[in-house]
């Protein structure tokens, strides 16, 4: 990276980042590298006890002078006397063993609503001139988020892509506690060994906080006019002015810092990436979403209302706190859930939802298995917004165990306090049947219990206990908007009166979901050659033509007769099942258009 030579004690840092990004920093670097000092005053040096030599120097003792010297003092002595007067001679260095006490340096990083935005521009430049000050002395750089949990899983050491993208993903709307800074104070103290320094990076309240005395502060806020941010330093009571770099460069810093200012973008970079895997429905049947082949986010496909109608290009979100596990949506709104470890986050990817629960959640044994055996597809997830906002994760089939994270928020108090639970599909039916993402069940009154409780009544009482995976769709009514697989391997319409029974399936054939059109409820099967999809209804079967080629996934709406599909060749299709013919479909990426192709 060609940088300015005032730049170059931070060369291994700015590396990670975009050269235009990096130079961009520059002046925030200069100035916040000025006010903090060198760590602790000096630079570290070694120990007494001698570790073989490190150089040629031109001070030493005699016993350390090099032998070819010594040869001078034979052949030419009077030059040997003035080379050693001029300080011209040649010496060992010796090395010495560094000391055994390791030397830590903490960092905790308010990523709350006062720090969003610009701000969190000067924390980024704070945390690479802390980086070079910590490796001046030798000692190991640490940092985590106040919000997170006082653990050594928590810290993240080094400044490399992978701990940047930690740290972006890190904002939440959530405000740390002064008992959250008690707690991390008390664990650096116990478990650190009182680090070299610890520094806590957040917004104005934490100067006047009484917990934060002690700890080394930079308080930032944007001015009003959003032109530049102003800095409090405590101990050392210093006040700086940092100029913003222009608005552009501001959004790349904060959102990707990595992937090179192209003089020519392409429209969309997401259609280098090719959807694999499961596909997921979200509810209203306007999107459909998949996982895409680089592994590191969710592609977000925009179904088209009618045939004609425009269709956009797929989206790609990504999502850096971890692996995106399972995606859901509301009327307005897209969210995920990423996996990290042992824990959960729910993120918005889209669209807003005020009420969207945040914070990370442990997840049991029992869940993590489950996930584990799930792989890497996307799976669905429902958002229940009652009185306590639920998250649903659907792991393969209804007949299958579940995961339920539940975010409960506790009365008078603003943080979100976990609380997991592992669903068993025969032990809750009702409460599954109640969460499950459809928006039939919600659209009158989204994510109330009034609307989901009628249907519960209905649907509940006609399953009875003998079936074994049960499917919800957009019935001709709620009472009649669900199928079961009764203990006999066979498939019904459970009616108040009876059991309606579809013809025997072929044993090699996958049930992918039910619709209703026409004034008939229909199973959407797929053979196991993954070649033939035929609609099953209660009288006749029959068999869609046209759709040709082996598919890989496949996926019915829940809402509408649309059937999703991805084929061997990667190309995405939607397909109308009432009229059978295609909606739409997203051609895979081509050869040429690999990704950086044509930039």
């Amino acid at each position: 990276m060609n940088l300015p030579p005032t730049l170059a004690r931070w060369a291994e840092p700015l590396a990670v980042l975009d050269p235009v990004l990096a130079s961009a920093l520059g002046p925030l670097l200069i100035r916040l590298a000025a006010a903090f000092g060198p760590l602790g005053g000096e630079t570290r040096k070694g120990g007494d006890e001698p570790d073989g030599y490190a150089g040629i120097t031109r001070r030493g003792k005699l016993e350390h002078l090099l032998t070819t010297e010594w040869g001078l003092l034979d052949t030419a002595p009077e030059e040997f006397l003035r080379r050693l007067s001029q300080g011209e001679l040649s010496f060992l260095e010796p090395e010495r063993k560094a000391q055994a006490q390791e030397r830590r340096c903490l960092i905790l990083f308010d990523c709350g609503p006062e720090q969003l935005g610009a701000p969190r521009l000067a924390q980024l430049a704070a945390w690479i001139v802390f980086a070079q000050r910590a490796k001046a002395i030798g000692a190991t750089l640490q940092w985590a988020t106040v919000d997170s949990e006082p653990q050594e899983s928590t810290l993240h050491t080094g400044f490399d892509e992978a701990t940047v993208r930690a740290f972006l993903a890190a904002r939440t709307a959530v405000q740390a506690t002064p008992r959250q800074l008690f707690e991390w104070r008390k664990f650096a103290e116990a478990a650190l060994g009182s680090p070299e320094e610890l520094w806590l990076l957040g917004g104005p309240h934490w100067l006047e906080t009484p917990m934060a005395r002690g700890v080394h502060v930079m308080s930032t806020e944007e001015s009003e006019d959003g032109t530049y941010l102003v800095l409090t330093l405590r101990p050392a009571n210093k006040k700086l002015q940092l100029a913003l770099p222009p608005p552009d460069i501001q959004v790349r810093l904060l959102r990707d810092p990595f992937t090179p200012v192209s003089g020519k973008p392409s429209k969309t970079r997401s259609s280098h990436r090719q959807a694999v895997g499961a596909l997921v429905w979200l509810p209203g049947a306007k999107f459909v979403c998949a996982r895409d082949s680089a592994d590191t986010g969710v592609l977000i496909f925009p179904v088209p209302n009618k045939l004609g109608a425009s269709l956009g290009p797929p989206k790609l979100y990504q999502q850096h706190y971890g692996q995106i596990r399972a995606v859901g949506g509301g009327p307005s709104s897209i969210f995920c859930v990423a996996g990290s470890g042992s824990h959960l986050e729910i993120r918005l990817l889209k669209g807003n939802l005020a009420s969207l629960p945040t914070g990370k959640v442990p997840l049991s044994e029992e869940s993590l298995r489950l996930l584990g055996e799930a792989g890497a597809d996307l799976a669905p997830a429902t958002l229940w917004l009652e009185d306590n906002p639920q998250v649903m994760i659907w792991l393969g089939k209804l007949g299958e165990s579940l995961v339920l994270e539940h975010l409960a928020r506790q009365p008078g108090r603003p943080k979100v306090t976990p609380e997991v639970w592992t669903h068993n599909w025969k032990s809750q039916r009702s409460a599954l049947l109640l969460l499950l993402p459809t928006s039939l069940m919600t659209q009158r009154q989204p994510y109330k219990d009034a609307e989901l409780i009628h249907v519960q009544h209905g649907a509940i009482a006609s399953l009875g206990n003998d079936f074994e995976e049960a499917l919800l769709f957009a019935g001709p009514s709620p009472k009649e908007s669900v199928v079961v697989k009764r203990s006999d391997g066979r498939w019904y319409f459970p009616l108040e009166s009876k059991d309606v029974a579809f013809p025997a399936l072929d044993p090699d054939d996958t049930v992918l979901g039910a619709t209703y059109f026409g004034g008939q409820v229909r199973l959407v099967t797929l053979s196991e050659a993954g070649r033939i999809v035929r609609l099953v209804g209660l009288g006749a079967t029959k068999t869609l033509t046209g759709i040709g080629g082996k598919l890989i996934s496949a996926a019915v709406s829940p809402d509408l007769p649309l059937l999703a599909f991805l084929r061997e060749g990667g190309d995405l299709v939607i397909w109308d099942l009432e009229t059978n013919s295609r909606r739409c479909q997203f051609h895979a990426p081509r050869e040429t258009f690999e990704e950086g192709a044509g930039i």
